[in-house]
């Protein structure tokens, strides 16, 4: 191995990795729903176009805040999504839908 391969195949890598990223963000941000990931801490790590057309805002607007900062403390206390577990996946029901005005109106 010469010297400098291994620097070599870190940035095959991570030219890989951005390139993964970008279709992933592509195929989210083509989708009609709202996609985002909120990690365990309540973080949002990643939001699709349609989230920030839905609640006026960027991702950069978005993204390293609580869902508290996002959604606002009276949603929150008023039945936004509880579960801690990163991977849950919920469907948006009609029975969510004044919960998710209140945060567009706030």
């Amino acid at each position: 191995m010469a010297p400098g391969d291994d620097i070599k195949d870190l940035e095959r890598a991570l030219e890989a990795l951005r390139r993964r990223e970008q279709q992933l963000r592509h195929i989210a941000d083509a989708m009609p729903a709202l996609i985002s990931y909120v990690d365990a801490d309540r973080r949002y790590r990643f939001v699709n176009r349609q989230y920030e057309t839905w609640f006026r805002c960027t991702r950069e607007e978005v993204l390293g805040k609580t869902m508290e900062e996002v959604l606002g403390a009276e949603v929150m206390a008023r039945g936004a999504p509880t579960s801690t577990a990163p991977s849950a996946v919920r469907r948006r029901t009609s029975s969510s839908r004044p919960l998710i005005q209140a945060a567009r109106a706030g």
